[in-house]
């Protein structure tokens, strides 16, 4: 089962591929995996608490895995009614 934070990490990583390409997607991963990590483990942030911290490691996972296997998250056909940003 896809909990909704697994599903909303996965079309940002579509939008960032279609977007900015690969190697602009993989970085922002990389880099908001680090900040995830950091986040649920500093006692202060909100991303550390009950609450949130089921919806944080769900992201982690998702980024983790895609890091791994990038050809799990693809842009395909269906996919053109994605929004960019201006």
């Amino acid at each position: 089962m896809t909990s909704e934070a697994e599903s909303l990490e996965r079309q940002r990583i579509l939008l960032l591929l279609k977007r900015d390409g690969r190697a602009a997607a993989r970085a922002w991963v990389e880099r908001t995996r680090h900040l995830y990590v950091e986040a649920i483990a500093t006692s202060h942030s909100h991303a550390s608490q009950p609450h949130y911290r089921a919806a944080f490691e769900a992201s982690i996972r998702v980024f983790g895995a895609w890091l791994e296997n990038p050809r799990q998250v693809e842009p395909t056909a269906d996919d053109n009614n994605l929004e960019t940003p201006s």
